[in-house]
């Protein structure tokens, strides 16, 4: 991609703009059955052969201008959030346009009912993605062109939209003199390396970063920005309160290093998730102790853990609801809990035999 992109620059003398679909780092848990195959392949991931991996080289590119995406599929109607795929702050901070491509499939399209039912359903999902892009500071363009219906079918079978597009264009041409910048305190990074050291299955992806963006981080009470792990790595991003790290499976030496000048500091909090540095060189619960502070023990037989609040006299934990809990039923392994007696326990992990360690 960044050769042909090159080659656009060549043959233009620089005056063309070039780019591609790609970075869907956020959704490619997907596989064959999410659209529809009758082949049942629900337990494989697509992530290391999708492609996509070498987003991290791409945006270091300077031959590459945009980068292109449908928005999430995990969501599409009323209540979904209208996602971007790639780390949609990270294409920002190397100047990259993302351009988000609004191609709701609504009543008028497909199935045969579309995939959403009712056309006063449409505004609504429409104000929602375009919502998403004025907040993000993204391109947008909208794509109709389907069998079932194409631009100039929707006079006919979606009169709302038109007025919808002049409206958003009036409001897009004004914020274009707004600041923008981003104004969240809390950065969720996701690790493209790591990914060629988990599994192919999507026992853990799938969970942990496919549903947990559409399900998890849109809800807990505060917006959030995504990048590329390796840009706070590399001291590219502006501080935050609060940083989410979801899968920095593999670090070495000096990213390790790295991260604890950046977020060792100042009051940051760090929510590490699931093998947070287990693996340098080797895998090693040493390695997670490293990277988080924390002693670590393991669980030796596969099960799907869950999560559950014990204490809830902490002033982190004192408000909420107890009822909550989180996980996930696919079987993992290893599994990990808490074995340190210097952390405060404020909840417990659910192992098989019903066990409880800290974690």
């Amino acid at each position: 991609m960044i050769d042909f992109c090159h080659t656009v620059k060549v043959e233009t003398g620089g005056q063309a703009l070039a780019g591609a679909f790609f970075g869907y780092l956020m959704d490619l848990a997907w596989n064959d059955c999410f659209f529809g195959s009758e082949t049942d392949r629900s337990d494989a991931s697509t992530i290391q052969r999708s492609g996509h991996l070498g987003l991290r080289t791409v945006l270091e590119s300077s031959d590459i201008d945009f980068l292109v995406s449908p928005y999430g599929y995990a969501f599409r109607g009323l209540g979904g959030d209208g996602l971007p795929m790639p780390p949609s702050e990270s294409l920002r901070i190397h100047g990259k346009l993302y351009l988000y491509e609004e191609d709701s499939r609504l009543h008028n399209l497909m199935d045969p009912d579309g995939r959403n039912y009712k056309p006063e359903h449409g505004p609504a999902i429409h104000n929602r993605c375009f919502a998403q892009a004025l907040t993000h500071g993204l391109g947008i363009w909208w794509f109709a062109d389907w069998p079932a219906g194409s631009y100039e079918d929707l006079p006919k079978t979606e009169p709302a939209f038109q007025p919808l597009l002049e409206r958003y264009q009036k409001i897009g041409s004004w914020a274009l003199e707004l600041d923008r910048s981003p104004a969240a305190e809390v950065a969720v990074l996701i690790d493209d390396e790591s990914f060629f050291y988990e599994t192919i299955h999507n026992t853990i992806n799938l969970p942990l970063i496919f549903q947990q963006r559409v399900w998890g981080l849109p809800r807990f009470g505060a917006p959030h920005d995504v990048y590329l792990l390796q840009d706070l790595v590399d001291g590219k991003l502006p501080p935050y309160k609060l940083y989410i790290f979801l899968n920095p499976v593999r670090l070495d030496r000096a990213r390790r290093d790295a991260l604890a000048q950046q977020i060792r500091r100042n009051g940051q909090v760090a929510v590490w998730l699931y093998a947070a540095g287990y693996i340098e060189d080797a895998p090693a619960l040493e390695n997670m102790t490293d990277l988080t502070g924390f002693q670590f023990g393991t669980g030796k037989n596969a099960w799907g853990p869950m999560m559950h609040i014990n204490n809830f006299q902490h002033e982190i934990t004192k408000n909420i609801p107890q009822d909550v809990m989180w996980g996930t039923n696919n079987s993992l392994v290893p599994l990990f809990h808490i074995e340190d007696p210097e952390a405060i326990e404020l909840g417990q992990v659910v192992y098989s035999l019903g066990r409880c360690k800290p974690g």
